[in-house]
């Protein structure tokens, strides 16, 4: 019943009589062909427009979305499921949207608390209060750079440009304002 739906709403009827794909077996040993046939035909289509007249038959489908799709979806912003977490000041990043629990609980809702620690962030806290050492040996290892707050030998990142990247096919796209849409779907109202 699904296949038939799903031949219905791609106006493919044919594909329905088709000795091929006359049932499951038949289907998954030609399912490079079917790839390919329903690919063509839902070229035309939006991903969305596509999902949503698929599950109106009952054809389970989902549009594949990629990160921004997913940022911007207004189902999961509807449900609170990015949450906007704010960074110490010395990373010098703004505040940016995180991924939160598929899940909703009324009684217990969970929350992101902080930003992921700096480094060094807690050696204080775990060096004095869980492991007891005194404030003169916890000196004495910074001095000696067992720990820190930043790296020993810190070397920049090479980082190729937008342009490069999408030559060479390592992102789709990229767009010069995308920091700024961020900033203005997911400020505090």
């Amino acid at each position: 019943s699904e296949w038939a739906a799903l031949c219905g709403v791609l106006r493919r009827p044919d594909w329905i009589s088709d000795p091929r794909f006359a049932d499951g077996l038949s289907r998954t040993e030609n399912h490079d062909l079917i790839d390919t046939l329903i690919s063509e035909v839902t070229a035309e289509w939006s991903a969305d427009e596509l999902q949503k007249a698929l599950q109106e038959v009952g054809v389970p489908a989902g549009a594949v979305l990629d990160g921004k799709a997913l940022l911007f979806n207004e189902h999961l912003n509807a449900r609170g499921f990015y949450e906007v977490v704010s960074h110490p000041a010395s990373t010098e990043m703004p505040p940016l949207p995180y991924a939160g629990r598929p899940w909703k609980f009324g009684d217990t809702p969970g929350e992101i608390r902080s930003a992921a620690p700096t480094l060094g962030e807690h050696n204080q806290s775990v060096l004095s209060n869980l492991l007891g050492f005194d404030d003169a040996r916890i000196a004495d290892m910074t001095e000696s750079g067992v720990i820190g707050t930043s790296p020993a030998n810190p070397r920049a990142a090479r980082q190729s440009s937008n342009e490069t990247l999408l030559s060479q096919g390592r992102i789709v796209r990229w767009e010069a304002d995308f920091e700024e849409q961020i900033r203005r779907k997911f400020a505090d109202p």
